[in-house]
């Protein structure tokens, strides 16, 4: 009986269910999307605090060896070498922070890919 029913389903019944079907795929499409670039800005969120914070230990190190000059050039003692090496250290810091947020940086993409898959496939 649910057979003989189907096959007397109006053209427009067929159509409004195609047309609902398609509703819902491209609200699902979007909310996909959004999903993904809210992902995208997590990760690039993450980035820029390291890439910021290599910049404020970067700052640090600059005012180190900038003090390092300084004490280098009042008196040639052990002070201004205590100053280098820490200004050294920070400068280190400084880079590894800036090289890990940059591969963060470089691996995050924008593009919402699985949406674009998705949509490829349904136009096919």
């Amino acid at each position: 009986m649910d057979a003989m029913i189907e096959s007397e389903r109006s053209i427009g019944s067929v159509v409004q269910d195609v047309v609902g079907n398609i509703g819902r795929i491209v609200r699902a499409e979007v909310r996909l999307a959004q999903i993904e670039l809210v992902d995208a800005a997590h990760a690039t969120v993450e980035a820029a605090k390291l890439l910021g914070g290599g910049v404020v230990v970067g700052q640090l190190a600059i005012g180190l060896f900038l003090l390092a000059g300084v004490r280098g050039l009042e008196t040639v003692v052990a002070p201004w070498l205590a100053a280098l090496l820490v200004a050294l250290g920070a400068a280190a810091v400084a880079a590894a922070l800036v090289v890990s947020g940059m591969k963060k940086l470089q691996r995050v993409t924008l593009q919402p890919s699985k949406t674009l898959e998705s949509l490829t496939e349904i136009t096919r």
